[in-house]
């Protein structure tokens, strides 16, 4: 559960506006969780972004304690 925290968190931090650039589209699990808030690419859009970057340079320096949550993402109230 921990693991899947943190990729979650790389996902919401990082793979959110990098991974369109190189698969496309959004992460799976941001889809999920978001649902309709989350934009939609047509078809086209998807295939313009994929592979769109010519260099990517990052520096992130930041260290943050990612745990599972009892509330989901989505805001909605956790299940009785």
């Amino acid at each position: 559960a921990d693991v899947a925290a943190a990729r979650r968190v790389l996902d919401f931090q990082l793979h959110w506006f990098l991974q369109p650039v190189t698969a496309g589209d959004y992460p799976e699990v941001m889809r999920q969780a978001v649902g309709h808030r989350l934009p939609a690419f047509s078809h086209e859009q998807r295939q313009r972004l994929k592979g769109s970057i010519d260099v990517l340079g990052l520096n992130y320096y930041m260290s943050q304690l990612a745990t599972p949550g009892r509330r989901p993402i989505n805001n909605e109230p956790p299940p009785t």
